[in-house]
């Protein structure tokens, strides 16, 4: 039986838990960061209307050179103009990217029909080993939220407590590794650094109370599955808290979860801004866990 200072202290760490959980959510819920994508976008149109300027100007000396009209006063000045705000602009947009990058994005996954073709070859080294293991497909996502294109694709162990993730990000690919204990701590082995951050030493890991996120080299999946479980076993050890079982349903929260705690590493490291606060999601509420 739980003495009488043990009674009062579970009390108040759930007290402060549901204190916690019962703060409102903060604004930067749901935010797409279009800015990102007006950049791309901007940086993309420019280019195409640079290379669609340059042959309609040829095709205006052919057609001057044809009918003897002087039509290239106007259109020579417009290339000339275009082309420099075009550079200024790919010279610009790479810097301005990565300063919007460092805040907080709220990452939304959308369930697509089919799997890319790169990232089904990435993942196919894997599928012996998912089968063995008993892992079931969630299915494929695109990331919203991200500076380049990246789709995911997503398995729930047998045992429900580890996700397992294939990333596509711009001929980038890498695996990740995700458990939760049930205080809110996510455990993430990674095949590859943060893309935001600087390069990282072979299993090199990082915590805060939010998150144990160790990165690895590329490897066979089986040795980082290994690797994944003891690092969870030292983590559960340390916190004195289970891994949660987790549902189908609870995956994409969880991923979304993770999201938040990664960019609070992110700012305790000095590589991003914008502290985030408390979030729901689904049954989870950063950065306390489990709630319901």
């Amino acid at each position: 039986m739980p003495t009488a200072a043990q009674e009062s202290s579970i009390q108040q760490r759930l007290l402060n838990r549901f204190e916690i959980a019962s703060q409102p959510d903060d604004r930067r819920r749901a935010k797409r960061w279009p800015m990102l994508r007006i950049l791309a976008v901007l940086r993309d149109t420019a280019a195409i209307a640079f290379f669609g300027l340059l042959f309609f100007s040829e095709s205006f000396d052919i057609l001057e050179n044809l009918t003897g009209l002087s039509v290239t006063w106007v259109t020579k000045p417009l290339v000339s103009y275009i082309f420099c705000a075009g550079f200024a602009l790919a010279l610009l947009s790479p810097l301005l990217t990565r300063i919007l990058s460092t805040r907080f994005r709220e990452k939304r996954f959308e369930a697509v029909p089919e799997t890319p073709w790169f990232l089904f070859l990435y993942r196919e080294k894997a599928e012996k080993i998912l089968d063995e293991f008993g892992f079931i497909r969630i299915g494929t996502f695109r990331v919203d939220g991200e500076t380049s294109p990246t789709f995911i694709e997503v398995y729930l162990s047998s045992r429900q407590r580890v996700v397992a993730v294939f990333h596509l990000r711009m001929g980038t690919k890498w695996t990740e590794l995700v458990s939760m204990t049930d205080s809110g701590r996510v455990i993430v082995t990674s095949s590859q650094a943060d893309s935001e951050a600087d390069n990282e030493a072979d299993n090199a890991t990082e915590s805060t109370p939010s998150i144990v996120m160790t990165t690895v080299p590329e490897r066979p999946f089986d040795d980082m599955v290994a690797f994944h479980r003891q690092k969870s076993i030292e983590t559960t050890e340390a916190t004195d808290s289970p891994i949660t079982e987790l549902a189908e349903t609870d995956v994409v929260d969880v991923l979304r979860y993770c999201n938040r705690a990664k960019h609070d590493l992110q700012v305790n490291r000095g590589l991003s801004r914008d502290k985030v606060g408390p979030m729901s999601y689904g049954r989870f509420r950063f950065p306390v866990g489990v709630i319901a």
